[in-house]
């Protein structure tokens, strides 16, 4: 078996374990993305946990023993599905995190890469008791469950149509891809799109995002951080396209009309089509 420094292995019968040991993992065939959900409410520990560790929850019994009850209650469909919970323990302060970044699986194993988050010195953060936690729904499996901690990915993009005289769940279509995953955003309100607080489902499709990133137009490239608009999208529920782009502490954004304005030359009519065209895509995948 293949030694993997800070993987952790979480056999199904076992509830808990630490985020700081090593195991061994048992690759074999090939890799695919495995379609992981948000978790984010009723999620709170009966009682916080001051070490670091991670649960898997896959039943109802351990779920009424783990979480604190909510209202309403979540129904959770244990035959199918199972909880994976990232606990960071005690921290002092704000600007701490964990999260997961992807799960993947191969013919013996599942494993559920994470990162953590820490204040840089300078970070603005209030002094108060924390405890940073992620909590993802997998399709339920009998294989081992590994945990691997990573680097956080902050090269990705996000793009999303949207319009705002529309009701129903395809008014704001957001996805986020980046070179391990996409994600598809539920619930996204209109005119709000800082994504980090919108719950999401991961595709078991995998996008080429190398090759998506190449097809960038060199003027949009060139805004480095800026945010731009081009025409006046849905001045006349015509609705528009959204690109952000971050390419580290760099974040790039545009609003595109979907009509097509004078301001938006062929390149960029290009791109707005690729746009277009990769959501009508996405929209199909699972």
């Amino acid at each position: 078996m293949k030694k993997i420094v800070l993987f952790i292995a979480i056999a199904m019968g076992i509830t808990s374990c630490s985020l700081n040991s090593e195991s061994d993992s048992i690759s074999c065939g090939n890799t695919r993305n495995v379609a992981f959900k948000s978790f984010n409410t009723c999620n709170t520990l009966i009682t916080e946990t001051v070490a670091s560790k991670a649960i898997i929850i896959d039943s109802q019994e351990k779920f009424n023993a783990t979480f604190k009850p909510c209202t309403p209650p979540v129904a959770i469909d244990f035959t199918t599905t199972s909880l994976v919970g990232l606990f960071a323990g005690q921290k002092p302060s704000s600007g701490y995190d964990i999260k997961v970044q992807a799960v993947v699986e191969t013919d013996c194993e599942v494993v559920v890469s994470f990162y953590e988050i820490v204040p840089k010195v300078g970070d603005v953060v209030t002094p108060v008791t924390t405890y940073p936690k992620d909590v993802i729904s997998i399709p339920k499996t009998s294989k081992p469950v590994y945990l691997q901690r990573v680097g956080q990915n902050n090269e990705y993009a996000i793009i999303g149509s949207f319009r705002g005289a529309c009701t129903g769940s395809a008014c704001q279509e957001f996805y986020r891809l980046d070179v391990q995953k996409v994600l598809r955003f539920k619930d996204v309100v209109y005119g709000d799109y800082a994504m980090a607080k919108y719950g999401f489902t991961s595709l078991v499709y995998k996008d080429d995002y190398t090759s998506f990133i190449g097809g960038i137009p060199s003027e949009v490239s060139s805004l480095k951080g800026q945010t731009k608009t081009y025409g006046t999208p849905d001045s006349h529920d015509q609705g528009g396209i959204y690109f952000e782009w971050h390419q580290g502490t760099v974040v790039t954004k545009i609003y595109l009309d979907n009509d097509d304005t004078t301001d938006q030359n062929s390149a960029i009519l290009s791109f707005k089509k690729r746009l277009q065209d990769k959501i009508a895509t996405l929209k199909t995948k699972n």
